[in-house]
């Protein structure tokens, strides 16, 4: 594809309309002469600017740069390389390159450096307006954790596809490949007409055709209903909320699973401990069988949160927790 004559769309153009910093202009001069000293020429040439935007400024993913551009994300990756932001954007794997880039210290770079990327654009552009409101309120009024509000998103993004489709908006659909519906286009007075009997259609459909269990339909129920109340009693869109009386699927109490004493010694013992990664992974194992953390707790923690014998974990919710 040839990107001399690439044209953005009306949406994408409003993501470039930003003021750049100082270090910003020193952080894209960098980037200019990393692409000049390795002698080669690319048709993104005139698009460095708008990428750098893209990614450092409005937060956007490989993924997303690929639909942008309509190129499949190995060439954006490659893209990425020859520019040098590949080893930028490691920090997000929890690599250290950070420390071996030339780039200042601006606020892209710490929201990166502590994980704190903000709610994807593009993923929320693809909801009704109503649905980005609700996003945005839990996100920055509520202070959601990504995941959380991600979550959200999934579940009404599916909810209002189904709708699409149970109402007769789309006739050339079938239930079973409603992802590829648009739903971007429903307006007030579609979700005002939204009943009871519509959601209860909705979690027929979870049960019989996506086969989510009582546990994932209770957590859509969740969902639909701290949509609704939002809907009903902070911006007054509905007059009546349709999910005051709505229950949620019983669920059945999980008993938690664990290993015996003797269990957990006998796994630490099993490691190999000519590997190389023997005490990274003996203290993976460790933390896992003391503190009964979560992976994404793990994965995030902090060699700072270490304090002597003490350490703090951000758990799920962003909620703190303290492991000794």
């Amino acid at each position: 594809m040839n990107f001399e004559n690439f044209k953005y769309s009306q949406e994408i153009k409003e993501l470039l309309n930003i003021n750049l910093s100082n270090d910003d202009l020193n952080n894209l001069d960098h980037i200019y002469n990393y692409y000049d000293s390795q002698n080669i020429q690319r048709d993104y040439e005139h698009l460095i600017e708008d990428i750098y935007i893209f990614i450092f400024k409005r937060k956007l993913s490989i993924t997303d740069l690929s639909e942008i551009f309509k190129v499949n994300q190995r060439i954006i990756k490659r893209w990425l390389k020859e520019l040098g932001i590949d080893k930028l954007l490691e920090v997000e794997k929890g690599g250290d390159s950070v420390g071996k880039s030339n780039f200042k210290n601006n606020e892209s770079n710490e929201l990166l450096e502590k994980n704190e990327l903000k709610f994807d654009f593009l993923e929320k552009s693809k909801h009704p307006k109503r649905v980005i409101e609700f996003l945005n309120y839990l996100e920055n009024v509520k202070g959601k954790s990504l995941n959380t509000v991600k979550g959200y998103s999934v579940d009404l993004g599916l909810f209002f596809k189904f709708l699409k489709v149970y109402k007769g908006l789309e006739n050339n659909i079938e239930l079973e490949k409603i992802e590829e519906v648009e739903i971007s286009d429903l307006g007030d007075n579609f979700i005002k007409d939204i009943t009871l009997s519509d959601i209860y259609a909705f979690l027929a459909f979870l049960e019989k055709v996506r086969n989510n269990s009582a546990y994932a339909r209770a957590r859509k129920v969740a969902t639909l209903k701290s949509f609704f109340k939002f809907l009903n009693s902070k911006i007054k869109l509905i007059d009546e909320n349709p999910t005051v009386e709505l229950e949620s699927p019983k669920i059945n109490k999980r008993h938690p699973v664990y290993l015996t004493l003797d269990q957990s010694i006998t796994v630490l013992n099993s490691m190999d401990k000519g590997n190389k990664n023997y005490y990274r992974d003996y203290c993976i194992l460790t933390l896992f069988l003391n503190c009964g953390m979560r992976l994404s707790e793990l994965c995030n923690i902090e060699i700072e949160k270490i304090k002597g014998d003490t350490l703090t974990i951000i758990g799920k919710g962003n909620k703190g927790a303290t492991c000794c």
